[in-house]
């Protein structure tokens, strides 16, 4: 796809010590019946995801979930498989040349609830549930079921463990190089007078307006005493 430096003349910039964005897309696609090319729409959805890296300059990294808003082959409507876990491959090696290090990044198709599931607890361990299914390749099989069907209660069982043991991967969500979010609870500031308001801003008419009104308010209610003190 061209995430990486192969050549001098290249215009990416390296991330650090990775040679460009530091990785490669693959994909390991079970076969369909008949089927003897590689199916064309993989390699549009590596492009969409390309558009995304070369738009945003966001990296995608191991443990990383992209959701598709749809089947991830539109031209197979009836798959359950709606988003994409990435991991390392499973047979590629990590590389290095001249102009830095790179990963071989494979996408594996994922179906809703197990995406969910990965917000409960994270990708990396959904995905080991996978492999546990009978799929240690991770190959993305566009008519395979959730791991979390009914009658698996294996890992379901897993899952629970999972997310009492190592909490959930939304705790500090990952955007960018050393960028984390995280959330905190902090006390809300009292609202400012409109004279200390005034003043910061600058605004003495707001302020003048204000000992106005206040004035006034006191000789109204002098006033109304009078007829009372007499």
């Amino acid at each position: 796809m061209g995430f990486t430096n192969m050549y001098q003349n290249d215009l990416i910039p390296n991330h650090g010590q990775y040679s460009g964005y530091g990785f490669e897309l693959t994909m390991r696609l079970k076969r369909e019946p008949g089927e003897t090319q590689a199916p064309i729409w993989v390699f549009a959805l590596m492009q969409s995801l390309g558009k995304y890296v070369f738009s945003t300059g966001m990296r995608f990294a191991e443990g990383d979930k992209f959701p598709c808003n749809g089947p991830i082959c539109p031209a197979n409507p009836n798959t359950k498989l709606v988003a994409l876990f990435f991991t390392r491959d499973t047979e590629l090696q990590s590389g290095e040349s001249v102009h830095g290090k790179f990963d071989f990044l494979q996408m594996v198709g994922v179906t809703e609830d197990e995406f969910q599931a990965s917000n409960r607890w994270n990708p990396m361990g959904v995905m080991r549930l996978i492999k546990e299914d009978n799929n240690p390749n991770l190959i993305t099989d566009m008519h395979r079921d959730s791991v979390f069907r009914k009658e698996n209660k294996k890992a379901i069982a897993a899952l629970e463990r999972g997310i009492e043991a190592e909490g959930s991967s939304l705790d500090g969500q990952t955007c960018g190089d050393n960028v984390t979010l995280s959330w905190s609870r902090e006390p809300v500031p009292p609202l400012p007078k409109v004279e200390k308001l005034a003043e910061a801003n600058g605004d003495n008419t707001a302020t003048a307006d204000a000992k106005a009104a206040s004035e006034s308010t006191q000789q109204q209610q002098h006033q109304q005493q009078q007829p009372q003190q007499q």
